[in-house]
């Protein structure tokens, strides 16, 4: 019986997420995953953060880029996953 792999995205953080900045981690999805789905996966105290931090303010600090583009937080659970991508939560600039 042949084994099959399981796909994988990146997602690295830029901003402050559970006490350190500037790390990444390597998540298993099932490719045609949504984003917001794989988010609710992650382990307790991330998902608890990027639930505070991102998806419950009406208006974020904090972004998500897929591959370099910027995702509205209302449209994570319609990016579809297919694996290999790099996800990417940072700051948003104040100001400007």
């Amino acid at each position: 019986m042949e084994e099959i792999e399981m796909a994988k995205i990146k997602i690295k953080f830029l901003a402050s997420f559970c006490g350190k900045e500037n790390w990444e981690i390597e998540v298993p999805i099932q490719p045609g995953d949504k984003l917001g789905n794989v988010f609710i996966k992650l382990p307790t105290a991330i998902y608890k953060e990027i639930w505070e931090k991102i998806l419950q303010p009406a208006y974020p600090r904090f972004a998500v880029a897929i591959n370099g583009v910027m995702i509205k937080k209302e449209d994570l659970w319609e990016n579809t996953l297919i694996g290999g991508e790099k996800i990417t939560i940072f700051a948003r600039l104040v100001g400007g």
